[in-house]
């Protein structure tokens, strides 16, 4: 029972192209990206680099560990325009976030050590792995997120990938948080195999409050998230390619340019100024149309308002996504498409 975590560290390896020892596990992508920043040889006051459109939980990493966030504006093509590393990023900028928006990939192949020597590039994978199976790309770490929306889904969960080899800290959850944690985890995986999407939608504040501890510091893996994510990467390959099957049946009927896309989307981002009507229209249907993000900084926490800007509250409140996962068959994808375009 207790290799279970080592058994989980080599399936991720052996999907992704790793070594084990480079795979570190986590309780939420947050603090795979916490442990990340922690390990670097930052002083207080450097500068994180950020996409405007992101988690907040991000937001407050940075922050507690006395960094000071730099926010790079995205486009609408989800995505930061090269102009904007380059009239942003400093010598002072230690850290770049680089986020895979939806699987949308950013380009930043032209960000070299030559102009940039002491930039750290951490990738945020957790809305799509595509860019990890690029060879050509350079970045020093990768972190995602394995929550019920992501990719593939442990309930809550975390991993970290150090491409360098760096030691990064990690530690299993004691026995109490393992009992605390399954209860929430079973019964929102019940409920999103029912198909009941706004059912766990709403209860998914009540189980973030149960399974979180005070901290993220303290989010440590739990098995069986380890568990669930070796049941969930043996069927990897079968995801990804039905994940592929619904993004070209919405591609197909929505015309959209994302240009750094050419694989899957996590949900397909749709733009409209008829956003909240549709999403009060889609629940009352029992359709799962996505709201993320629902704020630049999502889920929106008032005390960083402060970094919203014009151009990120815009597309934050137009954008939807339309679900790719195994629970969403051409018949389902018909039935939202038709539900979009009426």
């Amino acid at each position: 029972m207790f290799n279970l975590a080592e058994k989980y560290k080599k399936k991720i390896a052996n999907t992704f192209g790793f070594q084990s020892e480079q795979v570190y596990l986590y309780g939420n992508g947050r603090t795979a990206f916490w442990a990340i920043l922690k390990s670097l040889d930052l002083n207080e006051g450097d500068e994180v680099a950020l996409p405007s459109i992101t988690c907040s939980g991000l937001v407050q990493v940075v922050e507690s560990l006395k960094l000071k966030p730099l926010f790079l504006e995205v486009d609408n093509t989800l995505t930061i325009p090269r102009q904007e590393f380059e009239s942003k990023l400093s010598q002072k900028t230690r850290a770049l976030m680089i986020q895979h928006t939806f699987n949308i990939i950013q380009d930043f192949s032209f960000i070299s050590k030559k102009n940039y020597p002491k930039l750290i590039i951490m990738e945020n994978c957790s809305q799509g792995h595509s860019s990890i199976f690029k060879p050509n790309i350079i970045s020093n770490f990768i972190f995602y997120s394995t929550q019920w929306n992501k990719v593939y889904s442990t309930g809550e969960g975390g991993v970290a990938i150090s491409k360098n080899f760096q030691k990064l800290e990690s530690k299993k959850s004691s026995m109490l948080s393992e009992v605390i944690f399954s209860f929430p985890v079973c019964v929102a995986l019940l409920i999103r195999k029912l198909k009941a999407y706004w059912v766990l939608k709403s209860l998914n504040p009540l189980f973030k409050s149960i399974i979180h501890q005070n901290s993220f510091k303290s989010e440590n893996y739990k098995l069986l998230s380890c568990l669930l994510g070796i049941l969930e990467l043996k069927k990897y390959t079968k995801n990804i390619e039905h994940r592929h099957k619904i993004t070209k049946e919405y591609i197909k009927n929505f015309d959209q340019d994302f240009s750094g896309f050419d694989d899957y989307l996590l949900y397909y981002p749709f733009f409209t100024s008829k956003k909240n009507s549709f999403l009060c229209s889609a629940k009352k249907k029992s359709l799962e149309i996505y709201d993320w993000p629902i704020e630049p900084l999502s889920p929106p926490v008032n005390k960083f308002e402060r970094y919203y800007t014009q151009s990120s509250l815009k597309i934050s409140n137009s954008i939807i996504g339309l679900p790719t996962n195994s629970l969403t068959d051409l018949k389902a994808a018909h039935k939202i498409i038709k539900f979009i375009s009426i």
